[in-house]
């Protein structure tokens, strides 16, 4: 009925699709090549599982692992269901699955992540004990911006 394996490169157009329909469904706007990028890319990670119903794609999980002070952690992430499949509890355990995988393969202690505060994913984090790090913080900005601050404040520095 469901079986697990590691994503194939003959895999990615299909997943691309799922990846597109699963977030698009929720709020962002995914077109077919840039899914296929984003899936592209997520290949090249350690950890590319999916999972087979009915011997079609519903589901895979991608993760790279950082070695992290003592341990290994699950970094770069990326995890997507079919929304066919959505709201039925099987992402959970599959999410469970990748993560046993993880720690028996690669000893992975840890899993960083990042999201929205004020999206599905952080409160359904939450709710299976994930915690908002008060010691790390993502921070973001756009490329141009920063570099014309920067030659604005060396500028102002040599005068």
């Amino acid at each position: 009925m469901i079986s697990f394996s590691q994503v194939q490169k003959k895999d990615i157009p299909v997943l691309a699709k799922i990846y597109a329909k699963a977030f698009n469904k929720e709020w962002e706007s995914w077109t077919p090549k840039k899914s296929n990028e984003i899936i592209e890319y997520r290949y090249s990670k350690k950890i590319k599982i999916k999972v087979l119903y009915k011997n079609s794609i519903v589901w895979a999980f991608f993760s790279d692992i950082k070695p992290l002070y003592m341990w290994n952690v699950l970094n770069d992430g990326d995890v997507f269901i079919d929304p066919d499949f959505q709201n039925l509890w099987i992402g959970r355990w599959l999410f469970v699955y990748g993560i046993q995988y993880a720690k028996k393969k690669f000893n992975a202690v840890w899993r960083d992540f990042y999201t929205f505060k004020n999206s599905y994913q952080y409160k359904r984090y939450k709710s299976m004990w994930f915690a908002p790090s008060d010691k790390r913080v993502l921070m973001s900005g756009n490329i141009d911006t920063v570099l014309k601050k920067i030659k604005e404040k060396h500028t102002k520095q040599k005068k």
